[in-house]
């Protein structure tokens, strides 16, 4: 991660969980990222990488039904919990 800490980052918007947890990793591994550019959109995140523009955490159900066109790095494997819930007997409607 430490070597990361030098290149721009593409990250969610400010404000939102996943930018909170993003953030805090970088800060975890002792840098404050350098975030370029911001989008909610997970495939820009994909196009700014192949690019070679910024770097990411890129969630793995981005290449559920894809190649990745990117060399991924796995070393550094950050898992984050979602949680989702729904009313009782919404099953039919969600």
């Amino acid at each position: 991660m430490a070597e990361l800490a030098e290149h721009p980052w593409v990250m969610e918007p400010s404000g939102t969980p996943a930018r909170a947890w993003a953030t805090a990793v970088c800060h975890t591994a002792g840098f404050e990222p350098d975030v370029a550019y911001v989008s909610a959109d997970m495939l820009a995140h994909a196009r700014l990488v192949e690019q070679g523009h910024a770097v990411a955490f890129l969630p793995d159900m981005l290449w559920y039904d894809r190649t990745p066109r990117l060399a991924l790095d796995t070393s550094a494997v950050h898992v984050r919990t979602v949680l989702a819930t729904v009313r009782a007997g919404a099953g039919e409607h969600p």
